[in-house]
């Protein structure tokens, strides 16, 4: 069995449509769905009767707005099979075939990866996205979430990025699956879709946040070094692009402040990583900023690091 657990807030005009393209897998029979209602404005009692010949539907509703991180580890809590997908309440399946591909490649595999398409904010798909550092378009299995005791942060944002890195780091045995499974939608109302300023720069400090947990986490298990180098350079030079904006601003210092724990980890491990990735990284990231940076890489380590 499968299950699918949906995070969902103030998500009346979305949500159905998400479910429909669960009703249309081929092996829907094999599906339990939990809806963890975020202590929306409207219920979802709707939704069981409108369902109930279609798919087996659990509503859950917390007590107070706690964020997806809560709610998605609500449905873990409530929830029992042995797989698991993370749904998002404005995603969709693209196809019948979607979870009978990742299922059917799941055996003595703690996470199965599909492909993911994302819809851009003027309707285009960018085919093949890159969600290494997420949990779309993905199935994990129960027990090894289990045996290390894999749990999402309270973040409201890239707390979904923080899950799956402390998924990589425990070293899971994986299964990549070159078929189109997943779309991540578009939606304007989204906390990472606001368009000003000092939101984005709350977004950014909820990158580091999401990082610094799993950097922490990691420490505590032992986690593979390498992989957790990888993903703090990849939070870094991310954010050393996304600052050169906004280095006039009274607020950007904050930003130093944020990255020390990382900076601080990859100072001192560097040694576990060989020399071409920081090089690699900073080419692949290199179209975040489109422009001459206010300040150089190694200037805005140095003073992040102070």
């Amino acid at each position: 069995m499968i299950d699918i657990i949906i995070p969902a807030y103030n998500a009346q005009s979305t949500i159905e449509k998400t479910l429909l393209s669960i009703c249309m897998q081929s092996i829907k029979d094999k599906i339990k769905v939990y809806i963890i209602d975020d202590n929306s404005d409207e219920t979802y009692d709707y939704l069981e009767e409108y369902f109930k010949d279609k798919l087996d539907i659990t509503i859950y509703r917390l007590k107070e707005k706690s964020g997806p991180g809560v709610a998605r580890n609500k449905g873990l809590e409530i929830s029992n099979s042995e797989l698991v997908m993370f749904l998002d309440s404005d995603d969709l399946l693209i196809n019948e075939y979607s979870l009978r591909s990742l299922y059917y490649n799941s055996d003595n595999k703690d996470i199965i990866i599909g492909v993911e398409e994302q819809e851009l904010e003027d309707g285009k798909l960018l085919r093949e996205y890159d969600s290494d550092r997420s949990l779309h378009a993905k199935l994990y299995r129960r027990s090894f979430l289990e045996k290390y005791n894999i749990k999402f942060p309270e973040l409201y944002r890239h707390e979904d990025c923080a899950f799956h890195e402390i998924c990589l780091i425990n070293r899971p045995r994986m299964q990549f699956i070159n078929e189109y499974v997943y779309l991540y939608t578009y939606n304007r109302k989204s906390l990472t879709h606001k368009n000003n300023k000092k939101e984005d720069f709350k977004n950014y400090k909820d990158l580091c946040d999401a990082t610094t947990y799993m950097l922490n986490e990691g420490k505590k298990i032992n986690g593979d070094k390498v992989v957790m180098i990888q993903i703090i350079v990849g939070t870094l030079i991310y954010l050393y692009y996304k600052y050169q904006p906004y280095h006039h601003e009274d607020y950007s210092s904050d930003m130093f402040e944020w990255i020390k724990p990382l900076v601080s980890y990859y100072l001192n491990n560097q040694k576990y990583m060989r020399e071409k990735l920081l090089e690699d990284d900073y080419h692949n990231f290199s179209y975040f900023y489109d422009g001459i940076p206010f300040i150089s890489w190694y200037d805005f380590i140095d003073k992040a690091s102070k």
